[in-house]
């Protein structure tokens, strides 16, 4: 998975609920032991939706596609997919890192893409 940036979760090591690092207790026992995960493995889309009323720092673009994706581990991240193209829940997709709009107070933001397999 070449990529630049890892993608990164927890794991409780009370009940095994993955979840996003941000959070400072198990969501499910309220735990605060948690081991960190790196995202491996093929990812598969499990849902997705097409904005067609983009946000104004994404005003060169008419639309654009999110999704959430599932790695191999159980990791799931949500992302901008690259295309709008022949999108279908379960296809694999790859992720890169990049640049996803330069609008935010002049700055280029970059984050993780996803782009069909």
């Amino acid at each position: 998975m070449p990529f630049s940036e890892k993608i990164k979760a927890v794991k409780c090591h009370n009940c095994g609920l993955l979840q996003h690092e941000s959070h400072l207790r198990c969501l499910n026992c309220k735990s605060q032991n948690f081991e960190s995960i790196e995202a491996s493995g093929e990812c598969t889309l499990i849902t997705f939706t097409i904005l067609t009323a983009v946000p104004s720092e994404f005003r060169e673009q008419k639309s654009i596609a999110l999704g959430i994706v599932e790695f191999e581990n159980g990791v799931r991240a949500l992302g901008q997919i690259n295309t709008l193209n022949n999108l279908k829940v379960g296809m694999h997709l790859n992720p890169i890192y990049g640049g996803i709009t330069h609008y935010i107070d002049g700055k280029e933001i970059h984050t993780h893409i996803f782009e069909p397999v």
